[in-house]
């Protein structure tokens, strides 16, 4: 897999890939604190790579298909195996897996998450799915 560390920002990492000639983008930004590490996933996509420019609003579709799809979710579920792997993640604080949506039709998709250990929750008055690692 290819998650890499921007290197622009202490605190982000993403990974790329083109389904159908759209390059989607997976960014995992760390939130820190003393006692735990939040990771919120985004994910955006364009016809090149430079066009990624546009997070979770409701207006944009996905033209990759299934197996774009599928590689988020993949990119996503092995993030935690990946950060631990490095020496960032050598720390031992409670990390967390975050993922939020703009619209229900997102929320129904993410929803598929909760076979994977995802759990619906509340996050600055927001409803998110979360998962510990």
């Amino acid at each position: 897999m290819n998650w890499e560390k921007d290197t622009k920002f202490t605190n982000v990492w993403h990974a790329f890939n083109t389904f159908n000639g759209f390059t989607y983008e997976v960014v995992a930004i760390i939130d820190k604190t003393d006692k735990s590490d939040k990771f919120w996933f985004s994910v955006g996509s364009g016809k090149k790579r430079k066009d990624i420019s546009v997070w979770e609003q409701k207006d944009k579709k996905s033209l990759g298909g299934v197996s774009a799809l599928i590689w988020i979710k993949n990119m996503i579920l092995y993030f935690p195996e990946y950060y631990t792997s490095t020496p960032y993640g050598k720390d031992k604080k409670r990390r967390y897996l975050i993922i939020g949506w703009s619209d229900n039709k997102r929320r129904n998709i993410y929803e598929r998450l909760k076979k994977y250990g995802f759990r619906f929750s509340m996050e600055s008055g927001n409803k998110i799915l979360i998962k510990n690692f």
